[in-house]
């Protein structure tokens, strides 16, 4: 299932760092690994919306639960947060140009590391076809752009 979601209506003046805060706040914590927000460079503010990788789709439902018509964190805004699924998708998303904490303010915020390395994955695949095959042999699922 897709567990990359756009969310949309966000106070402008969130960063990376405070949209990682308020999902740990709401309960999201450690259920997420990117995170996502588009900035613009003229106006020093983001566009609206952050993209989120959640670790499983159930993940996705239970932010929609939490963030859907209310107001995303505290900032003043009147606006309402929506969580729709992205067009790109996990491993495409996560490909874009991540960052850890602290570096790059204009790439992806890796929250932890991937769940299995390449190398690792690699190893397994070369072991056994069946281990490859459980692992989703490296199928990737058509996407458009990142705008839902």
């Amino acid at each position: 299932g897709a567990t990359t979601a756009m969310l949309r209506n966000i106070a402008c003046q969130f960063a990376q760092e405070d949209v990682l805060r308020i999902l740990e706040e709401i309960g999201m914590e450690g259920k997420f690994d990117v995170i996502y927000v588009p900035r613009s460079p003229m106006k020093k503010s983001n566009l609206g919306y952050a993209f989120v990788n959640f670790l499983k789709p159930e993940h996705v439902a239970e932010c929609q639960a939490l963030c859907n018509g209310k107001p995303f964190g505290k900032s003043g805004s009147a606006k309402l947060c929506e969580v729709t699924l992205a067009h790109l998708q996990d491993s495409k998303f996560k490909h874009i140009g991540c960052r850890r904490r602290g570096k790059d303010k204009g790439k992806p915020l890796v929250i932890a590391p991937p769940q299995q390395p390449a190398a690792a994955s690699a190893a397994a695949s070369e072991a056994s076809p069946a281990a490859a095959a459980a692992t989703g042999g490296g199928a990737e699922d058509e996407g458009g752009g990142l705008a839902a």
